[in-house]
């Protein structure tokens, strides 16, 4: 958010989406270690208002879908003899294939976007409920070119933070 003469003309939100892919377990100690790499169609983006040049508020969104990659270790606790608790950590790069009008081509926004993730759940036998979380570390936004065009200097960048809830099924 930024302030322009004590009003807000800058205001950005979250938004819920979907991802889908596919996943898979490495053992590697014991059954308690484990490797999980992922691939994901993941759809990100915010929404917001903003003020136009003559001063009044309009609205935005930008959908972004990004095809992602992350790889977790994976710590497993048993808890009953198919249950399991999971705690992981690990990392992330993700290329975008797709965005809203002005994203990606010409547009303000980096496809490559990468950074840290945090994981944890429970699997019962080959059903997985996990709930992530994405910390990007790129800044997504190109900065001198958003300024220009936007007029916003001083609005912070943005990096990439999600919130991931996912069902999979181990065949």
């Amino acid at each position: 958010m930024q302030l322009k003469d004590d009003t807000v003309w800058f205001t950005q939100e979250q938004i819920a989406n979907f991802h889908a892919g596919l996943m898979c377990q490495i053992n590697l100690s014991q059954n308690r270690f484990f490797l999980q790499p992922e691939l994901l169609f993941s759809l990100q983006g915010d929404k917001g208002k903003r003020e136009n040049e003559e001063g009044e508020n309009e609205s935005f969104a930008d959908d972004l879908c990004y095809l992602q990659l992350p790889v977790h270790l994976i710590y497993k606790i048993t808890v009953a003899p198919e249950g399991d608790i999971l705690l992981g950590a690990g990392a992330y790069a993700a290329y975008g294939v797709y965005g809203s009008k002005k994203t990606f081509d010409g547009g303000y926004y980096s496809r490559l976007d990468y950074g840290f993730s945090f994981m944890g759940g429970f699997q019962f036998g080959r059903i997985q409920l996990t709930g992530a979380y994405d910390l990007g570390m790129n800044e997504i936004i190109d900065t001198k070119k958003w300024n220009e065009t936007q007029d916003m200097d001083g609005v912070p960048v943005p990096c990439t933070r999600n919130l991931k809830i996912s069902l999979g099924y181990f065949f």
